[in-house]
């Protein structure tokens, strides 16, 4: 059985188990500043496998103004039919995570929100607008996004904030699983890494977590 019987079988079955339609669809689309595939290929209900695939792409890496070619099984929800949540979803935290992850070591500056530099929040503000979610640039408003999350129930892309400084928050990052966040933490520990929530130091600053991915 090829590729393409399977996707339509999977497909095929989605629909008669959760009252949606299908609509095949082929369009032609243009790169944008900011455009990944892995957020193409959510717009249009692909796969990133998919799209590289179909324009004879051998890395993920886009130019700007290139035009891609859209192939893609449309499924169209049955109004009548509730839409599930996608919060706490682990496919867009592992997503969010691992495009966290390419800036590991990108060094700290106060104020900074892009790959020559970022501080906390400006870290996390630029990740999340490689998937179109627009968030403050301060670590206390990025709290008021999203919703509470206890610390049992984290999923990898929740945010998670400290008040290190103060009794307010002034510190954020992005959970990845296993009691580990990906954070710019500071100049003296080296910009974007990796640390743990239960450390004696994050642990006793810890203020709560927020889920953006819904």
């Amino acid at each position: 059985m090829t590729r393409s019987i399977k996707v339509f079988c999977l497909a095929l079955i989605i629909m008669l188990f959760t009252g949606t339609s299908l609509m095949a669809a082929e369009t032609t689309y243009t790169v944008k500043s900011g455009d990944c595939l892995w957020a193409i290929a959510q717009k249009y209900g692909t796969s990133v496998e998919t799209i590289k695939n179909d324009n004879q792409l051998n890395s993920s890496f886009l130019k700007i103004g290139t035009q891609l070619i859209i192939n893609s099984t449309v499924v169209i929800p049955d109004n009548n039919v509730p839409t599930p949540s996608r919060a706490g979803n682990p496919l867009d935290g592992t997503r969010i995570i691992e495009k966290a992850q390419e800036y590991l070591g990108t060094p700290y500056r106060y104020g900074g929100q892009s790959p020559g530099g970022f501080d906390c929040s400006g870290f996390v503000r630029y990740i999340f607008a490689q998937f179109d979610i627009n968030l403050p640039h301060n670590a206390a408003a990025q709290y008021g996004n999203g919703a509470e999350v206890g610390k049992p129930d984290l999923v990898a892309g929740d945010l998670v904030f400290f008040a290190c400084g103060s009794s307010s928050i002034d510190h954020v990052g992005i959970y990845s699983g296993n009691d580990q966040f990906i954070h710019s933490s500071s100049p003296r520990s080296g910009g974007v890494i990796y640390s743990s929530l239960s450390s004696g130091y994050y642990s006793g600053n810890y203020v709560g977590g927020r889920r953006i991915l819904r």
